[in-house]
């Protein structure tokens, strides 16, 4: 893998980037992190308020574009249909909202529409071919930073809805560490973060992970377990592991934990060929590298996603909760 160096005098970002590049260690082939299915608290004395049971969430974020993100968010959705779960891909990246166009789907309904009470959740969700259901995100559309409570409230109650009809809900996040990146990646259940091995990529996935686990910690919820690590367009699976070791050298060295290795999924001609297409790549051919790849991941997150719980609080609840503490 080609080293990290930067010239004397660079901004943060290229010291970051020769922190990255500083390890050095020749890593052991990393085996996925088994991920423990969530165990619902056991009952207290006396009667508790009923929660409506919720829907895992997983969020698929990247600390730069240009990664492929959104290409594995429909990816996985696919795969966890593929698994028996009732699946949601919510396109959180407003603004560049772009899920529907690699899912071939033509449609003016967005959830700006949705945002201004025009129309309900269900009047935009599409089914696709792959067995999920789709929920554009729409372009143009203010972050979810940048919404105001009335507007946020109605998004996350409409968004809600999805919880009886799903088992499981992925979430493509924008790209980058704004503040709403954050919180949809601190709210999910599992947050699979997307690097190649560029360099840039590199830190600027850990620049992410960063701030994700600070902000954890601090909320007394060590990320531990929460985040893991997908490394795409690879040439071999080495390759991958010397990005992953790299990540994680940085993050047990100055974050004091270390993060799941999720996998990774290999540089394939199919994917370009299916964005001009249209199409998810699992449909241009279904027995590709990527299609390969992209189902072991697929099967990992079923493996380790908690069951619905009727215990714990809706993601959207947490997610509204981490809005309202950030003010």
């Amino acid at each position: 893998m080609t080293t990290m160096t930067q010239p004397p005098g660079q901004d943060q970002a290229a010291r970051l980037r020769q922190m990255v590049a500083a390890s050095t260690v020749e890593p052991k082939p990393e085996s996925r992190v088994e991920l423990k299915p969530t165990k619902a608290p056991q009952p207290s004395a006396g009667p508790a308020p009923t929660v409506r049971p919720s829907a895992p969430v997983v969020a698929i974020a990247s600390g730069k574009g240009g990664v492929g993100k959104t290409n594995l968010a429909v990816a996985l959705a696919i795969g966890l249909a593929r698994c028996g779960r009732r699946t949601a891909l919510i396109d959180a990246d407003l603004g560049v909202a772009n899920a529907d166009v690699l899912c071939g789907v033509r449609t003016t309904a967005h959830l700006g529409q949705v945002i201004a009470g025009e129309r309900t959740i269900m009047d935009i969700a599409e089914p696709v071919n792959g067995g999920f259901l789709l929920v554009p995100g729409g372009s143009g559309i203010a972050s979810l930073a940048d919404l105001d409570d009335p507007q946020r409230a109605r998004l996350f109650d409409a968004l809600a809805q999805l919880d009886a009809k799903c088992d499981a809900m992925v979430v493509d996040c924008g790209a980058g560490v704004s503040r709403s990146v954050r919180r949809l990646v601190h709210a999910a259940d599992l947050a699979l973060i997307v690097t190649t091995p560029e360099p840039t990529a590199i830190a600027d996935a850990y620049s992410l992970i960063k701030c994700v686990a600070t902000e954890a910690i601090e909320a007394g919820q060590p990320p531990h377990g929460r985040i893991a690590i997908v490394v795409n367009q690879v040439n071999d699976p080495g390759e991958a592991q010397r990005v992953f070791a790299r990540i994680a050298g940085v993050c047990e060295k100055f974050l004091k934990f270390r993060p799941a290795f999720a996998g990774a999924v290999c540089y394939d001609r199919v994917v370009p060929q299916a964005v001009r297409a249209r199409k998810p790549f699992f449909h241009i051919d279904p027995k590709s590298g990527a299609t390969r790849d992209a189902l072991a991941l697929a099967a990992y997150v079923h493996k380790g996603l908690p069951n619905q719980s009727a215990s714990r609080l809706s993601f959207f609840k947490r997610l509204a909760a981490r809005f309202t503490r950030s003010k």
